[in-house]
């Protein structure tokens, strides 16, 4: 929730700065990507597009902070993968 303290406080620059989903995804696969391989690396982008599909077709925002993150999203998530249906002739994501 935004507040008008929380505006005050980002606006001098006293608010507290939260990492986001986005910034751990990047930050992994940034410092993972000389460390795996190129198979398990592909993975690990396709599961970054599906989250940001995920939070564009759900909470139509962006990026989310890791404090809201919940296990109520992760079941989200995972009944959104299985029930994703690509547009072009891919395979469908399965346990």
């Amino acid at each position: 929730m935004i507040t008008a303290r929380d505006i005050k406080a980002r606006y001098l620059g006293q608010d507290e700065r939260y990492k986001s989903l986005k910034e751990l995804i990047a930050y992994h696969n940034t410092n993972m990507d000389s460390v795996l391989k190129y198979g398990t690396m592909k993975d690990y982008y396709s599961t970054e597009r599906y989250l940001h599909k995920f939070l564009n077709d759900k909470f139509k925002t962006p990026d989310i902070y890791l404090k809201q993150l919940n296990y109520r999203f992760i079941i989200d998530f995972e009944q959104y993968l299985l029930r994703y249906r690509p547009e072009k002739a891919r395979k469908t994501c399965s346990n």
